[in-house]
């Protein structure tokens, strides 16, 4: 089955799955943000631990790109590496949507305006949703975080008029919104359980209205939300796991309700782990103190020799105005002095580089 083989492609942190025997008329994906594999247990997460022991738990997996959304949602949404899709980090300088500073690549503007400058190639391979819908199968997608909007984004030509994207707040198609009646879109809380249970509901509600569509994606925003503003295993965190456990709950109960749950493969993924950062370190200071003319954003458009900063949790994409290579190698060798650095990259060969 094509549909599998995709998906299996790109299982990334913590991965549990349910097979249908052969059976599969339906695939639910359902991410976890930010979720690690060692927090699942019959306390913290029962109806997760329980679905590891009816079907199969995937040991051997890895992010494509550690700790960025963005990057691991699209190799999620198209199989393939960040070189192949286009999608390198989350937060990216692409001076043909903006020239002065970063931009986030999943942010509604970007994406738009991405599309008009590529000719609807703002991702350079067809997602997973695409493919269904070319093929007459329906999708239904449902994100507490706007991720998904990379999943099934163009808004004109569609091939599937029944085909939505719910991203936060918003829809693809835009008009779809309105017939979803969703509550009231509550500001973003720790933890963010009721956004990602306005998620779920409308995913297995409306969504699912008429029947369950061949494919459906519901991304959570937890436990990613609340780990990052309270940490890993405090009491806040591990509520917030049991928030998404509660969520994959209703979603399998709604399956066993309609008669398909034995005909339906279910994935729990996470598109990245998560670890405890002891030490920040500010690379665009760090490199001025050191006389390069380096800044997190442009005031005026950029010259030769300006580098652009942009910081990627823990990662930093530096934009060096120019591509000159003494340059470059200047600050690789810099970098490789200090203890703060660890691997470092660059698109053209250097000593020391991968």
């Amino acid at each position: 089955m094509r549909l599998l083989t995709i998906i299996l492609a790109v299982i990334l942190s913590a991965a549990v799955t349910v097979f249908a025997a052969g059976k599969a008329e339906h695939v639910v994906v359902v991410v976890w943000d930010g979720m690690r594999p060692d927090f699942v247990n019959e306390t913290n997460t029962p109806t997760l631990y329980q679905l590891a022991h009816d079907g199969v738990f995937f040991q051997n997996h890895h992010a494509v790109y550690l700790s960025s959304t963005e990057v691991n949602g699209t190799a999620i949404a198209t199989g393939c590496y960040p070189n192949r899709s286009g999608i390198l980090a989350n937060r990216e300088y692409r001076p043909a949507i903006n020239p002065l500073k970063p931009v986030d690549v999943q942010a509604l503007d970007t994406v738009r305006k991405g599309d008009e400058v590529t000719h609807n190639h703002y991702l350079q391979l067809p997602t997973l949703e695409e493919i269904l819908q070319r093929a007459g199968k329906k999708t239904a997608i449902a994100g507490a975080k706007p991720v998904v909007l990379l999943h099934d984004r163009l808004e004109q030509g569609r091939v599937c008029a029944d085909c939505v994207n719910l991203f936060e707040h918003t829809t693809v198609p835009a008009a779809a919104v309105e017939k979803l009646n969703l509550p009231a879109f509550t500001p973003k809380d720790i933890p963010n359980t009721r956004r990602d249970e306005v998620a779920t509901h409308a995913l297995i509600g409306p969504l699912w209205d008429k029947a369950v569509p061949a494919f459906s994606l519901l991304w959570l925003s937890e436990p990613d939300a609340t780990q990052h503003n309270s940490g890993l295993g405090t009491a806040r965190a591990l509520k917030a796991l049991k928030g998404s456990d509660d969520n994959l709950a209703r979603v399998l109960e709604e399956l066993t309700a309609r008669g398909v749950r034995d005909k339906t493969d279910v994935f729990v993924i996470s598109d990245h782990g998560f670890s405890t950062c002891s030490r920040s370190v500010d690379i665009a200071a760090f490199l001025k103190r050191a006389g390069f003319n380096a800044v997190r954003e442009f005031l005026q458009p950029p010259i030769k020799d300006d580098i652009l900063v942009i910081g990627n949790g823990g990662t930093a994409l530096l934009y060096v105005i120019g591509h000159d290579s003494k340059l470059t190698h200047k600050i690789v060798e810099l970098l490789q002095t200090q203890d703060f650095a660890g691997a470092i990259f660059t698109r053209e060969p250097a000593e020391g580089t991968f």
